[in-house]
């Protein structure tokens, strides 16, 4: 058996153990992924290049890599038994605990790669239209590291980036998202698939994440955390600036409002109440533009057939995903789709309404939803807009105005000209401020 890495150089098996030390893939991990993959435990590979993956927010203590391989394949081909010749290019995730990030969350093993085990994210286990594109995985022993393959989709996610869509695109794309997201959140609440997800003690509980922040924001703001706060909320150390962040948020905020922001900043367990009713399903729980593709398969060319014009939603890095009601990930779409318009484009109606949540419900209740009626939907959608609001809005907002100030420098956005960050900057001001009044409006609803 021959292997080739980096280089491309075929070298012989007595050097393979040199290569993934140069490498960190393990030559005999990928061929066992593969062989696994193609259900043919005599492949070998050929050849095999593996460079490091530059990425943005993945755990710190996490390496990615893009492995280019070609393997030999002896299952027989119709009346050809003769070796049939394959390549493909992979994102291979090399996850180890320990990093500040995942240890703050209490993520001490690595839930993407269990949820694959489970069999969860399986094409098999998903509902038509929604792809994870893993290709395999494998835990250390002691799961304290892990290898998570998948499949290259860079053009996938290509179709939906920050700061480059029109408003007709914006609304368009994520009602697509919606679309089939709604229809793996249906699934996900059958009955008989609860009981495996009460099981999973690993999944992260809204009785947690929705508490992401509060003792930072707590000891930001110079109080005590509140005592019910659970220790693995996400509690990142009060990070340099953000005082000063945190307080020119609120100092744009009236008295009134101000005293609310501070109350729910470090306060969730009206949040955490409110929520506890509703139907329970499998959550991304971080759908990040930078996790989220859209795959057409007529390959974008328009047709008169809604199965072919509708894209298929590609989703990737799972390692928060949760158990909670689906009106979580809603929001968490939703509360971060002004990122996405161009710096030119205008602010689309749709965004300042509730629309596109409305849109999911649709989708959502003709897949079998279990929450039954509109107003539940949007007393829902209502408490977990709050809950991702009160966690991200205080130190972006606060943060982008000290930006726009001239108080601190602009926020770096790879390959996007400072000039352009910040007239993208100045031009969501305004939209920011709709959001905090959305939210504060949403707690008059709902809380009050």
């Amino acid at each position: 058996m021959n292997h080739s890495m980096i280089d491309a150089t075929v070298v012989d098996d007595t050097l393979a153990q040199d290569i993934a030390l140069a490498t960190s893939v393990p030559i005999e991990l990928l061929e066992s992924l593969l062989q696994e993959y193609l259900a043919d435990p005599r492949a070998t590979i050929g050849a095999c290049t593996c460079t490091p993956f530059s990425h943005l927010g993945t755990n710190d203590s996490s390496a990615i890599y893009r492995v280019a391989l070609s393997w030999e394949s002896r299952i027989p081909s119709g009346r050809s038994h003769s070796p049939r010749p394959n390549e493909a290019t992979w994102i291979v995730k090399h996850w180890k605990a320990g990093g500040v990030r995942d240890s703050a969350l209490g993520i001490l093993q690595s839930r993407e790669a269990l949820a694959w085990e489970a069999g969860w994210l399986h094409r098999s286990a998903l509902p038509a239209g929604v792809v994870v594109p893993i290709v395999g995985t494998r835990r250390s022993p002691d799961n304290s590291e892990a290898w998570v393959a998948m499949e290259d989709v860079s053009t996938d996610l290509s179709a939906y980036q920050r700061m480059s869509l029109t408003g007709e695109q914006t609304i368009s794309q994520t009602q697509a998202i919606l679309a089939q997201l709604a229809r793996f959140h249906a699934l996900w609440e059958e009955a008989e698939r609860q009981p495996q997800l009460e099981a999973a003690t690993w999944l992260r509980r809204p009785q947690t994440f929705l508490w992401d922040l509060a003792h930072t924001y707590a000891g930001a703001l110079g109080r005590s955390p509140i005592a019910q706060a659970p220790l693995y909320a996400s509690a990142p150390p009060v990070w340099s600036g953000l005082n000063a962040d945190l307080e020119a948020f609120l100092e744009a905020q009236p008295g009134d409002e101000r005293r609310v922001w501070e109350h729910l900043m470090i306060d969730r367990r009206d949040l955490v109440a409110g929520l506890a009713g509703y139907p329970q399903t499998l959550l991304h729980s971080d759908l990040d533009d930078r996790n989220i593709g859209l795959r057409w398969r007529n390959g974008g060319a328009a047709t008169n057939s809604p199965a072919l014009d509708t894209p298929d939603l590609v989703l990737i890095d799972w390692e928060w995903i949760a158990r909670g009601p689906a009106a979580v990930d809603v929001a968490n779409l939703l509360v971060k789709l002004p990122i996405m318009l161009s710096p030119s484009a205008p602010f689309p109606k749709a965004l300042r309404t509730n629309d596109l949540a409305d849109d999911y419900f649709k989708h959502y209740r003709a897949a079998g939803g279990r929450c039954l009626d509109l107003a539940s939907w949007r007393r829902s959608y209502g408490l977990a807009y709050i809950a991702q609001g009160v966690a991200q809005i205080p130190f972006t907002c606060g943060s982008f105005r000290r930006s726009i100030g001239g108080e601190k420098p602009l926020p770096e956005m790879i390959g996007v000209p400072e000039a352009v960050v910040r007239q993208k900057l100045e031009a969501l001001l305004p939209v920011l401020e709709w959001m905090e009044q959305q939210l504060i409006d949403e707690v008059h609803s709902y809380l009050d």
